[in-house]
């Protein structure tokens, strides 16, 4: 030992500092990859793994012992070698077996001091005697696998040997190769694959738990599976139909919950404007319910049967998000079996660069497969026996389009169709922004105005909640006290620019004529149960010839109506099996018909029949005047006398 005093401003202290030498090396091996537990495993042997050509490996541990027989641990400052690399190879403190034989490995610190012990590269295979596979760190119960197409995952695979010893991921393990190791299988690659080396594949959404196996190759054949749930992820732009994490469609009693997301591609990036067409098996299941998660969305369901529209429209930036909830779908079960169910993309807006439309895509990631089980048949559902409707193609835009002279029902920006688009057009166009209109498409709720209820009304037609009101007409002019009838008559066109008839929409005409004083007589429509608040007739319109239509008079003959009679008309529409609902009725121009007047509507006609008055009888003629006095006649002259006349002269 040494003493050492220091000593400043009159102030010392002294320590002691002891002096030790090294005196000896200790090297001891334990396995490698480290495992729990594995340092105190003693390895002096190493054997190839499984059926494959790999060795086992180990790590040297290497102590100094002191003078004073303390310890100190100096691996970090050792150099390891061999004496014999054909069997046992050395690279810094890992040691491998290369093929049978023994090998001295020798330990050198600086020179100073040195250890060695004997390693045996022995001649046999260790068999795999347990494997546990996971995934993301779960080996209990199944494991969602989400991600988009093709996505890539590794297998975690736990492997313990015949001799106690582990490798605790021999996918990821460059000790080494897992494909000697064990082989790999999924039992539905149409959701996940896996490769030889243990990594997984998403390929599509599972309509079950798929299971990936591992199998050792060798004699012992030990195995271990993992169930997993193929979900895919919308990629951005994309609908996502159902649970999100697990298997997509899961049933619960009788139902199926279908929750409708879409990836605007960022946390800051809004939807403003989608239309979005979903199709399945109406055998299967029917949607019994749908909840629009956007206070701007509309949902559409039953009309036809085998399909649900939502669309939407919004000027605000607030719905942001990789998962927004559009709508959530309530399917109910019909009868077991399974049912393909995706659709398309016809309209998504984005306020991404500005403005990004997305437009006539297919769904990709939501599309998928309900398996039902169960029947709950229903007089509802028997009603729409027949073939599945198919869904249409999408709807473009006309190779030869004329723009708004084409007359396209709602086709608001010329672009010769109708779609949630227009909508958004429109709204731009009240708001004073946006590029130019056809004006003849601006109007729909026929007021003479344009505003946000006309955007509105849009909405709800490309929905196929509301019908276009495309001509209205009235024939005669009937004489005050005559019964000569006035005719009525309009013409529907849906969303699809195709003839509305009176299969799934009803239209009154409400009559500005007294009911209480006067009786109608109906030679087209009838009488409707229906009461105005305004005590007017009520009727309900027939269907002929592509037209509604009413033709009444009065019993008693038309009275005075100095200011004509005005007419006004509601349609209300019905999905397939006659349900109706507030955004399927609309009156035009004002109805004082319930439950409009609830809505603040009040009597306001959309076109006036004019009473021709009787012409007055003309003023009698006067009586004729006498004849004037006849003159008293004179006597007549005498006539003159006259020569003989001459005789001719002789010749």
């Amino acid at each position: 030992s040494i003493t050492v005093t220091a000593s400043i401003f009159g102030l010392s202290a002294t320590v002691i500092v002891p002096l030790v030498t090294l005196d000896s090396l200790v090297i001891a091996f334990s396995p490698s990859p480290a495992y729990a537990g594995s340092t105190a495993v003693a390895v002096t042997t190493l054997s190839r793994l499984g059926v494959g050509s790999d060795y086992q490996q180990a790590v040297a541990t290497v102590q100094a012992t002191l003078s004073d027989a303390t310890t100190k641990a100096v691996s970090s400052a050792v150099t390891l070698s061999s004496n014999a690399t054909g069997s046992v190879s050395v690279a810094g403190l890992v040691i491998a077996g290369v093929a049978p034989g023994v090998a001295l490995i020798a330990a050198s610190y600086g020179g100073l001091a040195g250890a060695s012990v004997e390693i045996t590269a022995v001649d046999e295979n260790l068999l795999v005697s347990d494997i546990v596979l996971s995934l993301s760190g779960n080996s209990a119960g199944s494991v969602t696998l989400a991600g988009a197409v093709n996505a890539s995952f590794a297998l975690a695979a736990k492997v313990t040997f015949s001799d106690g010893r582990v490798i605790s991921d021999a996918v990821s393990s460059t000790s080494v190769d897992v494909a000697a190791l064990m082989s790999f299988t999924s039992d539905d690659t149409t959701v996940a694959t896996v490769s030889d080396a243990g990594v997984v594949e998403l390929r599509g959404n599972g309509v079950e738990l798929v299971t990936l196996t591992a199998t050792s190759l060798d004699a012992g054949a030990s195995a271990d599976t993992l169930t997993i749930a193929g979900n895919l992820n919308p990629s951005t732009g994309d609908i996502d139909l159902g649970a999100s994490s697990g298997l997509q469609f899961v049933q619960v009693g009788s139902t199926f919950s279908v929750p409708v997301r879409v990836n605007t591609g960022s946390s800051a990036t809004a939807i403003q404007n989608f239309q979005i067409v979903l199709a399945f098996d109406d055998l299967v299941i029917l949607a019994t319910a749908c909840t629009s998660a956007v206070s701007w969305g509309v949902c559409t369901t039953n009309d036809p049967p085998n399909r649900v529209t939502l669309v939407g429209n919004t000027g605000s930036t607030a719905t942001v998000g990789t998962a927004v909830l559009l709508a959530t779908i309530t399917f109910t079960v019909q009868a077991s079996g399974s049912t393909a169910i995706g659709g398309t993309i016809v309209e998504l807006v984005s306020n991404a660069g500005g403005e990004t439309r997305i437009q006539n895509t297919a769904i990709f990631a939501g599309a998928g497969t309900i398996s039902a089980t169960g029947s709950r048949r229903r007089a509802l559902r028997e009603a729409t026996a027949g073939d599945i409707v198919p869904l249409p193609s999408p709807r473009r835009a006309l190779a030869s389009c004329g723009g708004c002279a084409d007359g396209v029902v709602g086709d608001v920006n010329g672009d010769c169709t109708f779609s949630s688009f227009d909508v958004r057009v429109l709204a731009q166009y009240v708001a004073g922004s946006g590029p130019t209109v056809c004006t003849s498409q601006i109007d729909p709720t026929l007021d003479g105005v344009t505003t946000t209820q006309d955007a509105l009304y849009l909405l709800y037609a490309i929905a196929g909640k509301l019908r276009f009101l495309t001509s209205y007409s009235s024939n005669g002019t009937p004489m005050v006290g005559t019964t000569d009838p006035i005719t009525v008559s309009i013409s529907l066109t849906t969303h699809e620019n195709a003839a509305s008839d009176d299969s799934q929409t009803d239209v009154y005409f409400e009559i500005g004529m007294d009911s209480a004083t006067y009786a109608p007589v109906y030679l087209a429509g009838t009488d409707s149960p229906r009461e105005s608040t305004g005590g007017y007739w009520v009727a309900n319109a027939s269907y002929a010839s592509g037209a509604f239509v009413v033709s009444v008079y009065p019993d008693g003959g038309w009275p005075s109506q100095p200011g004509g009679i005005g007419i006004a008309v509601v349609v209300e529409t019905k999905d397939v099996f006659g349900a109706l609902d507030g955004q399927r009725r609309f009156p035009f121009k004002g109805t004082s018909i319930e439950p409009y007047v609830s809505l603040a509507f009040a009597f306001d006609p959309l076109l006036t029949v004019t009473i021709v008055n009787q012409p007055s009888s003309p003023p009698p003629l006067p009586p004729p005047s006498p004849p004037p006095p006849r003159p008293t006649p004179s006597p007549a002259p005498s006539a003159p006398s006259s020569p003989p006349p001459s005789p001719p002269p002789r010749p």
